[in-house]
């Protein structure tokens, strides 16, 4: 898993979107293995996604994009966590439509969770899914009643640009490419079988379908050219800046060369931005 952090609005998340854009087409060197073998259980039912009333006016440049969706998800009536369903449902379906503009396929993963439903907006395309699957994704609710702008407005919408920017780049994908709008990501469910991606995975493994890894966005929203940056260990100030103006590419030491690939192919394309 990896989780991208920190971006500046105009020109740091276009690259950010073409760095994972490039990193999806070029895909490993091997073929990975399955991601598990089907049990004795159901597919998670998919339902319709319609467009609601959260949707802003189209927007014709990367940032206004960017913006609508950070928008249409921080001012919400009521905030976006568990204890207001209806405003998740709205933004799932509001998600679902702008990803299906882009020409992704995209549907519901429905769950229940402590006698509630709650749903993944789970958008396709690419290759078939047995050449292998990419998945990006970011979670839409929010902890507590803050509006969540960075925490994770931010992540949905570098995900939501990605597919803006994939959509006419489909049919050349050599891979499958699973873009993921997760809820139930934040406290309380953090960390617990009934987070929104802990379902996801588990349909990939009751699917059985290679999976080439995965990114997570994540809190990308920040910016900062001041030196404000708080490091949870003292070592890590030998490696990162002092600034909040970086994006990190995270990962666990099983993935070390999917975060390698990842940061090379931002370089690349960030270099050709400046």
């Amino acid at each position: 898993m990896m989780n991208a952090r920190g971006w500046k609005i105009g020109m740091t998340m276009p690259v950010l979107a073409a760095g994972m854009a490039l990193a999806a087409c070029r895909g490993p060197a091997k073929p990975p293995g399955p991601a598990g073998t089907p049990a004795a259980a159901n597919t998670p039912a998919a339902a319709t996604v319609t467009p609601t009333t959260v949707t802003p006016a189209a927007a014709a440049t990367p940032e206004a994009r960017l913006e609508a969706v950070v928008r249409a998800l921080s001012e919400t009536d009521k905030p976006r966590h568990y204890k207001n369903p209806e405003i998740l449902d709205a933004v799932a379906a509001d998600l679902g439509r702008r990803m299906t503009t882009s020409g992704f396929t995209c549907r519901e993963q429905v769950f229940s969770a402590r006698g509630q439903t709650f749903r993944n907006v789970v958008c396709t395309g690419g290759a078939a899914p047995e050449q292998g699957v990419w998945v990006v994704g970011a979670h839409y609710d929010v902890y507590g009643d803050l509006p969540g702008a960075d925490d994770n407005a931010s992540g949905v919408a570098g995900l939501v640009e990605l597919a803006h920017r994939l959509g006419p780049k489909l049919g050349t994908l050599p891979h499958h490419l699973e873009l993921v709008a997760y809820a139930n990501e934040e406290p309380p469910y953090f960390r617990t079988p009934d987070m929104g991606s802990a379902h996801h995975a588990k349909e990939l493994k009751l699917r059985n379908v290679p999976v080439w890894g995965m990114i997570c966005l994540e809190m990308i929203g920040f910016f900062s050219e001041k030196d404000i940056q708080k490091l949870p260990v003292e070592q890590l100030k030998f490696l990162m800046p002092r600034h909040a103006n970086f994006i990190a590419a995270v990962a666990n030491p099983g993935s070390a060369k999917l975060a390698e690939g990842f940061a090379a192919a931002m370089n690349e394309i960030g270099r050709a931005h400046v």
